[in-house]
């Protein structure tokens, strides 16, 4: 009875293994997957995934080794290092403490400020080094997506040749060359180790597998909140992957407790994706960063997100004119979204059609939907209409749909379509080894934002500032005079002439720009502080002391404050003496 009993669990096993090999080549005969998957198998060993590690990183290196010259863009990047005193502190209780407590910036993601103090800590402020760990991260991400391709197509040639396309993308050179942007790949690091270390649960379910699984789920959500559809993409895998992971007995089919099963171990990923979203929205809050309903209508918002998702289509196969922002139309229509609903459209329905022979059609079409859903435009956040970074996870999925059209070795085309893949891989790599150039500076950066996107407040405004740093005030007053026409509302605009008027010394035409910013948003520390500085330079110390006290009540611990503060205090005393 014992032997008998055994012998049935083993071909149970048997039947899990052969169900799944056949899911994944899309091919209804057993036999052949299993002959494909041993050939395939037998050029995987050690050998050559030390040579697809050394392949990845040189180049990596080729690539992105230029950007360990890079300096801060000082778009975001600067609140994130230079500027921000936490981070600068490096790593110390009260920096951790601020790390977990902060709403800064309007986000939460301690993960990825201890990673920015880290750097400080070991290098300094240096820009070099907080570069060269994005750098090192993306090619971790790679060798990842590599080990999880493995798995899904049983082919090293496959999982390599879909791994270089995510390696040289252009559409993530923003994630990897912008500092500001190291959450995105903290989140996607530890997003594809917990799957990975997912299909080893569902291959073996033990506890300890399950908590580290759940652990790589909270790092990710740590790192950037866009990972909340983690245990989503976990049901997807489960129904389209893991099926035979349900088989009870000689039955090839799920048992009926198969969704109940997975939705239940699913709970505790659900409740943490649901208490990420609520901290995310609180966070974003704070800043005004989330856009109201009635400022984008939901049928408006319906729209974009569809123009967005296929955008998003198009850019990931001609990555062309990319650019770090990409100013959002607020007069699309639903006459606008008519072509991109359709093309959806079909897609989901060419893809349920074939969902049982091509299941990781579905996997991959279902994967890029839904990691995207939390930033396609539904919940309005800033004023971009899409962006590059939030490709980079979603990205993924299309490479594991495109897993079918690389036939294996004994299928007809296998070297033209392997060829016409390692070209498409070359003129990737040309487009983002170009791409990465754009962001040796701030004013590179912008100037290219301005030639693709035509006048926009944001690019104006930045080269305004970049050209007021450089002293080249001319440059600056007419970049921000732009800014502030597209933006009358703005505070920004309005402090930034106020800067070049103080830089020439034009104390009170500086004055009134500040007090303009003022009025046109929340009270700010820096503008009291340079109102005060204003004031006192054109001769009224006692007035210019008291705007600086103000900027005090504002923020007590500020060095700034009390610098400026204590010099005119000194002047004043120095004047009034007899």
């Amino acid at each position: 009875m014992h032997g008998a009993g055994k012998r049935r669990r083993d071909k149970v096993v048997e039947q899990r293994q052969q169900a799944n090999s056949a899911m994944i080549d899309g091919s209804p005969d057993g036999r052949a997957v299993r002959q494909v998957t041993a050939f395939d198998n037998e050029g995987a060993s050690v050998l050559t995934h030390c040579l697809v590690v050394g392949l990845q990183l040189s180049i990596l290196a080729l690539l992105y080794g230029q950007t360990h010259a890079f300096g801060y863009v000082y778009f975001d990047d600067g609140q994130y290092v230079p500027r921000n005193t936490h981070v600068m502190a490096g790593i110390t209780i009260d920096s951790i403490r601020w790390a977990f407590t902060s709403f800064y910036m309007s986000n939460w993601h301690p993960l990825t400020w201890l990673s920015h103090m880290l750097d400080v800590s070991l290098f300094g402020p240096d820009p070099g080094w907080a570069h060269l760990h994005n750098v090192v991260l993306h090619g971790i991400n790679s060798l990842l997506v590599y080990a999880l391709l493995l798995k899904l197509s049983r082919s090293w040639l496959k999982a390599l040749l879909l791994s270089l396309i995510f390696l040289a993308h252009p559409l993530h050179v923003e994630s990897v060359a912008w500092i500001a942007e190291r959450k995105d790949l903290l989140s996607a690091m530890f997003f594809l180790l917990g799957l990975i270390l997912y299909d080893g649960y569902r291959t073996q379910p033990r506890v300890l597998r399950y908590v580290g699984v759940l652990a790589c789920f909270c790092l990710a959500l740590l790192a950037k909140p866009m990972a909340v559809t983690f245990p989503v993409v976990l049901l997807i895998f489960d129904f389209f992957v893991y099926r035979s992971c349900f088989q009870t007995g000689d039955d090839v089919t799920p048992d009926g407790k198969f969704f109940y099963r997975a939705i239940v171990e699913k709970l505790p990923f659900l409740a943490l994706s649901v208490a990420s979203s609520v901290v995310t929205i609180l966070a974003q809050q704070s800043g005004n960063s989330v856009a109201a309903l009635e400022a984008h209508s939901i049928m408006g918002r319906c729209v974009v997100a569809a123009i967005a998702y296929v955008t998003y289509l198009k850019q990931w196969l001609a990555p062309v004119n990319l650019i770090v922002f990409y100013p959002i139309n607020l007069s699309v229509s639903l006459k606008d979204g008519l072509i991109p609903m359709g093309i959806l459209l079909a897609l989901m329905a060419f893809t349920a059609y074939f969902a049982r022979r091509l299941p990781l059609l579905a996997v991959g079409l279902c994967w890029f939907l839904v990691t995207l859903l939390p930033v396609i435009g539904l919940l309005q956040v800033g004023s971009q209409s899409h962006a590059d970074r939030y490709m980079y996870l979603p990205s993924v999925g299309l490479l594991i749909a495109c897993i079918y059209l690389l036939p294996s070795r004994h299928k007809k085309y296998f070297q033209l379509t392997h060829v016409l893949t390692l070209l498409f891989i070359v003129y990737l790599g040309a487009l983002c080894f170009w791409q990465v150039s754009f962001w040796s500076s701030r004013h590179v950066l912008f100037s290219r934002v301005l030639t693709i996107a035509g006048p926009n407040y944001l690019a104006n405004f930045h080269l305004a500032q970049d050209y007021e740093e450089r002293g080249m005030h001319t440059q600056a007053r007419k970049h921000a005079q732009a800014a502030q026409a597209q933006r009358p509302d703005a505070p920004d605009a309005y402090q930034a002439l106020g800067n070049i008027a103080l830089a020439e010394k034009k104390f009170g035409t500086a004055e009134k720009h500040y007090r303009d910013a003022l009025s046109k948003g929340p009270p700010s520390e820096t503008v009291l502080v340079n109102i005060g500085i204003s004031i006192a330079e054109q001769g009224d110390l006692p007035k210019g002391i008291r705007a600086l006290e103000k900027a005090l009540l504002l923020n007590p611990t500020s060095e700034l404050v009390k610098v400026n503060l204590q010099h005119y205090k000194d002047k004043l005393q120095r004047v009034s003496a007899p």
